[in-house]
């Protein structure tokens, strides 16, 4: 063996002599280096989503999240471990993912408890913390870039300490107003006879609507029920007077040529109010016969003279090609429009 060969492997045994002494000292470490147990989170550094939606009948919040500690290493005695919110990291992860959420008020989400206890020679505390949002400071979450909140491990006791990385978990409350209920699973008031629609409804104004073609919206047969579309544009609107005021519950709109239909109310022409996108909720079917209808629910009852109807139109749909010919005017079109109603 050569020389420099020799003088490395006397360092190797040095070396590991040096790792063996310190593993023998009175001083224990976890595998990681760290010698002391760390409280973190089950679901450290994830982000749980709640929502506060303002409607016709008050706000509106969801939040389910249960909120876990655990511990690198099982304590002798009962560890404590205290929760609590830090709004300073608020700016951090806005900077680290390019969001412009908000701080919440203080008091705007309430936990269950302050103190998460880990029983001894366990790793993961036995209570479990729940996060609700305050239903008294609801109404103040209405910033539309949402809210984080950021629930930390603030202390531990009994020799364990909070992680370094792992002691935050995120809540992002996403506000919006919405009229329809996507969780309603019926229809709410009563349909509209379209006989007496016939007699009531008039149209006001359309945009790439063939007007001649208004009355089919009310015939008897769901194959001859359309209000047909003209060109193949990005858009198809039209305002219709219902005649006098309604208490609109819901309203069921179809197109084989749409990707999404937008609708208005408003009781002059002049204040117009969104119930909201049907691409963006969920309809309730309702069984008519041999067919059902896809009904979109309303929270309440909300006055209407006047609705307008704005069509978003799918380039792609293969019906374009009918729109040519005089029996396939009911493929291109609104194929269907009614409202339900409240006394």
């Amino acid at each position: 063996m050569k020389p420099i060969s020799k003088i490395l492997l006397f360092g190797a045994l040095l070396t590991g002599a040096a790792a063996i002494t310190s593993c023998s000292d009175d001083e224990k470490y976890d595998v990681d280096g760290y010698s002391y147990s760390r409280a973190y989170f089950a679901n450290a550094r994830n982000v749980t989503n709640g929502t506060v939606v303002n409607t016709p009948v008050g706000v509106i919040t969801s939040l389910n999240t249960d909120l876990i500690v655990k511990s690198t290493g099982a304590a002798a005695n009962d560890a404590h471990v205290t929760l609590g919110f830090d709004n300073s990291l608020v700016e951090k992860y806005n900077a680290a993912n390019g969001t412009k959420y908000a701080a919440a008020p203080d008091g705007a989400v309430v936990l269950s408890g302050t103190t998460a206890t880990i029983k001894a020679g366990k790793l993961q505390s036995t209570d479990t913390i729940k996060a609700t949002i305050n239903d008294q400071m609801a109404a103040q979450l209405n910033d539309p870039n949402g809210y984080l909140v950021p629930v930390v491990i603030a202390s531990a006791d009994n020799g364990l300490r909070p992680s370094s990385d792992a002691a935050v978990t995120y809540i992002h409350l996403t506000y919006s107003e919405s009229c329809i209920n996507d969780d309603a699973t019926a229809l709410v008031g009563t349909a509209m006879d379209l006989s007496q629609a016939a007699s009531e409804w008039k149209l006001v104004s359309s945009d790439n609507f063939d007007e001649n073609t208004f009355s089919n919206l009310f015939s008897d047969s769901s194959w001859d029920r359309y209000f047909a579309i003209k060109e193949k544009k990005e858009q198809a609107s039209c305002v219709i007077d219902l005649g006098k005021n309604y208490n609109v519950s819901g309203f069921t709109v179809s197109s084989n040529v749409m990707s999404n239909a937008y609708v208005e109310i408003s009781t002059d022409q002049q204040k117009w109010t969104g119930l909201g996108s049907t691409a963006d909720h969920k309809s309730v079917d309702i069984r008519e016969g041999w067919n059902s209808t896809s009904w979109y629910v309303l929270y309440a009852g909300m006055p209407a003279r006047y609705v307008r109807i704005t069509l978003t139109l799918d380039q792609d749909s293969y019906f374009w090609g009918y729109m040519d010919y005089d029996w396939g005017k009911s493929y291109v079109s609104l194929g269907g429009f009614n409202i339900s109603y409240t006394e």
